[in-house]
């Protein structure tokens, strides 16, 4: 019986893993895109993260691709709260499965089958049709497991009397909750914890009401396994993490103190729509319970999000915590991520220069900001790197190109940076005889770095640059005739040309870095 209990659970998580996968490969970047562009209000949010996941049979994904939107600053933190809400009720749709279609199939007749075409299309097919044999062959695995817990749940069911798990008034619920949240933690998975409840609720081992604290309970630990997952995150990633585990801890005590008519009232429908099973009738309260839930949130998503982001403060954070690792992202948001990195690093590197030429005090040893930018650069490639473009999607190749170029200039300006007494020596107008301003070009481009939309700033800077290699072209031979004519030593020439070219060196790259960064902007280039 139990060996039965815990086989079933088994294939029914590696089949969901395997479906999960499949689909969301075969989805591709569409299913992201549609993520996306559906966010311009928080209802159109709900319907898309239900939708995708829905499609997807992941909620986990969803979330993912909503802390990449939020952490490249693709959508606001409100606008993503519709996506939070809609991944929550989408994930409803597994019960659903379970109970309309898996607890009452032949499993001879139609899953093993679907293994066994998923499989050949898994290993005789190719791209996205390879991807779909995985997720045909993951579904009929999930409906393997059910038939396996069945098997198990109907042992169960002859040794285990469920008056045994009653308990009186509240103390009964909340332990009922308190064991449903620990299954979705032990499981990894609040859908493989809902189809053991279904399950047990079609074979007569759980009553309705059992089954639902349970399943208030499991919508809370699947909050409990992002929340610790977030821990050292984004800020994005907290924030998601916080808003999911808020909705579902109010949307599951709402439901908590109404259970007793909301049970009754959804067993009337059910009865009236001819849904006679209990599995059917607990698939409808999951569902219900969350649509509630919606109902509560859904009209004060934007005092909800002041909520969190007041609970969730920005806090000191690396350089590349833009960056979202996990998951394959959307080519959109990863080269937004990329390009927001290398403009907070290029951000840095202009305070660093410009600090060389005003003195001030330091927040941080330069020798440890100069590391850091470096590990953050080193990071970009890194996250670029699975990143592949081509010439014909014109917009993703010229941003990837764009950013490929602004990480290498930013490489020699962190170069250049090293040096703080050559850069200090850059302060005064000898160098390039008061022709042009290093510290002029600096401010103008941190001007810009901070708001990119600052195009008077751009300008300044690009004119800057200019007047720099003029400089430079008038000034390096007239330091070599005033040596000539002894007005000036060999060394002190040295020291005038090694300051000119470096002037020279910080103008060019700091343009170019300017120039690649509005480049990798969306839009046109």
């Amino acid at each position: 019986m139990i060996g039965a209990l815990l086989g079933g659970i088994g294939l029914f998580l590696l089949g969901m893993g395997m479906m999960s996968s499949g689909l969301q490969a075969v989805a591709g970047d569409r299913l992201q895109g549609l993520l996306q562009r559906w966010t311009s209000t928080p209802a159109r949010g709900v319907l898309a993260g239900t939708v995708a996941t829905a499609l997807v049979q992941s909620s986990s994904a969803t979330t993912l691709a909503t802390v990449g939107f939020v952490s490249a600053g693709l959508i606001s933190f409100p606008a993503a709260l519709g996506l939070i809400y809609g991944a929550n009720l989408g994930t409803t749709s597994t019960a659903w499965i379970v109970s309309v279609i898996g607890l009452k199939i032949d499993v001879a007749a139609f899953a093993l089958p679907l293994i066994g075409l998923g499989a050949a299309l898994k290993l005789f097919a190719h791209g996205r049709r390879s991807q779909a044999g995985l997720a045909l062959a993951g579904f009929g695995m999930i409906f393997l497991g059910i038939d396996v817990l069945q098997e198990g749940m109907a042992g169960m069911a002859a040794a285990f009397d469920p008056a045994g798990m009653a308990r009186p008034g509240l103390p009964g619920a909340l332990l009922l909750v308190g064991i449903g949240a620990l299954m979705t933690v032990v499981l990894q998975a609040s859908s493989a914890a809902m189809a053991t409840t279904l399950t047990a609720v079609h074979a007569g081992t759980l009553s309705l009401e059992q089954a639902a604290f349970l399943a208030i309970g499991q919508n809370v630990g699947t909050t409990i396994t992002a929340a610790l997952g977030s821990t050292g995150g984004s800020l994005a990633a907290r924030r998601t993490a916080a808003a999911h585990l808020l909705f579902n801890l109010v949307t599951g005590l709402a439901a908590l103190v109404i259970i007793v008519p909301f049970v009754a009232g959804l067993r009337w429908i059910a009865h009236k729509a001819g849904w006679e099973d209990p599995a059917v009738q607990l698939s409808l309260f999951h569902t219900s319970f969350n649509l509630l839930g919606l109902a509560l949130f859904l009209p004060q998503t934007r005092p909800f999000a002041r909520l969190v982001e007041r609970l969730v403060k920005e806090r000191a954070t690396a350089l590349s915590h833009r960056l979202v690792e996990r998951g394959s992202l959307l080519a959109e948001v990863r080269l937004e991520s990329a390009r927001l990195t290398v403009r907070d690093v290029a951000a840095v590197v202009n305070e660093l220069l410009l600090g060389c030429l005003i003195p001030g005090p330091e927040r941080r040893p330069r020798e440890q900001r100069i590391a850091e930018a470096r590990a953050a650069l080193d990071a970009v490639r890194d996250y670029l790197a699975p990143l592949k473009t081509d010439p014909s999607t014109p917009e993703a190749w010229r941003r990837h190109l764009a950013l490929l170029h602004a990480t290498d200039h930013l490489d020699r300006l962190v170069d250049a940076s090293v040096d703080a007494g050559a850069v200090a020596d850059l302060g005064g107008d000898e160098p390039l005889g008061g022709e042009a301003s290093v510290e002029s070009l600096l401010v103008q481009a941190g001007s810009w770095l901070e708001d990119d939309t600052r195009e008077e700033a751009y300008r300044s800077a690009k004119e800057e640059v200019l007047r720099l290699g003029r400089a430079r072209e008038r000034r390096r031979p007239q330091v070599l005739e005033r040596t000539a004519r002894g007005e000036l030593s060999p060394l002190g020439a040295e020291q005038t040309l090694h300051s000119i070219r470096l002037a020279e060196r910080i103008g060019e790259h700091t343009g170019r870095v300017l120039h690649y960064l509005k480049d990798a902007a969306a839009g046109p280039g």
